[in-house]
């Protein structure tokens, strides 16, 4: 073997044994999570790798599912960053707050009252929407994977009971401002309105419709491939992410993402919006009023006051009687 011949194998052997390195890494960097490779990418920031180098790794090593591709932006990165750590500090303050509420308003001495039936309920679907709602999506950014892309009923059943957790919610808040309204405005009739067994029917009745209302994701959504992440251009190994997600079924993608947020919007927005305004406006002009008339001086000369007609003492006593 000439010299010539030497050097040809001494870097036909460098050369391979520079892509068998280069391989290795590319099946490391391929086996790590989102949480991982995010991980690794502020390692090397860190380390003083500059951002022509971070955007050459975003370019070769992100996929359309990956969040690396973004990760240079720093909007971006503290977007990743508020996700990681705001939800599982909401989680520990709503089940306390949750729970504390529900053990208090659960007492002998409250329990009689039909306003602490709604804040009781409201209580346990304020946890439902904290725990079907921003728990899974925590779990999602530690994972990478979002639980509703198990499975076909897991998909299903976390969409409806999301949306009527939520509608629920909501509603039981327009519940106990329709109460606090009765009592303040019409107290007369309070009594006869603002009852347990007719607090139960209103939240049992609540829960039924807002159900019904979003049954349809029961039939209208389901596994379907994830055609962002499919890729041609890379193997099926190099795409992080799932090639299924939940989302409408063919035929229902008009319902699910075009009709659907307008009306969520009307359930769970704007009508308890005009609701909870009006009422509570209300509430104040109707106490101001009578703040008014206990502060005002009484100008009445004594023989006004005196002069008390049967008719009017006896419309006075009907009231008080209802």
């Amino acid at each position: 073997m000439n010299a010539t011949d030497f050097g040809d194998s001494s870097s036909s052997s460098s050369s391979s044994s520079f892509h068998s390195s280069l391989n290795d890494t590319w099946a490391y960097f391929l086996s790590l999570s989102n949480k991982e490779k995010l991980q690794l990418m502020e390692q090397l920031r860190r380390l003083g790798i500059s951002e022509d180098d971070l955007n050459f790794l975003y370019k070769h090593f992100g996929t359309e599912g990956d969040d690396l591709r973004y990760f240079h932006i720093p909007e971006f990165r503290a977007h990743k960053a508020l996700m990681l750590w705001v939800p599982p500090i909401l989680l520990l303050l709503g089940t306390l707050g949750n729970t504390c509420s529900f053990a208090v308003l659960r007492q002998k001495t409250m329990r009689q009252q039909s306003i602490y039936m709604y804040l009781c309920a409201l209580a346990v679907f304020d946890s439902l929407v904290l725990y079907v709602g921003l728990l899974r999506l925590w779990l999602g950014e530690i994972t990478g994977t979002d639980i509703r892309n198990m499975s076909p009923w897991v998909c299903k059943s976390t969409l409806m009971l999301g949306y009527t957790c939520s509608d629920v919610s909501v509603w039981l808040i327009v519940a106990v401002t329709v109460e606090r309204y009765i009592v303040v405005c019409h107290p007369l009739r309070a009594r006869a309105f603002c009852q347990q067994l007719r607090a139960k029917i209103i939240i049992a009745g609540t829960v039924l419709v807002f159900s019904f209302v979003n049954i349809h994701f029961l039939f209208s959504t389901s596994l379907v491939e994830n055609l962002n992440i499919a890729s041609e251009a890379l193997p099926p190994e190099s795409q992080d992410g799932e090639t299924m997600t939940c989302g409408p079924l063919p035929g229902y993608g008009f319902l699910v993402n075009v009709v659907w947020p307008w009306v969520d919007a009307m359930l769970y927005g704007l009508g308890p919006f005009l609701f909870i305004s009006v009422l509570n406006t209300v509430i104040i002009f109707k106490k101001e009023k009578k703040s008014k008339q206990e502060t005002e001086p009484h100008n009445s000369n004594k023989f006004a006051e005196m002069s008390i007609s049967p008719g009017v003492l006896s419309d006075t006593l009907s009231l008080l009687t209802e």
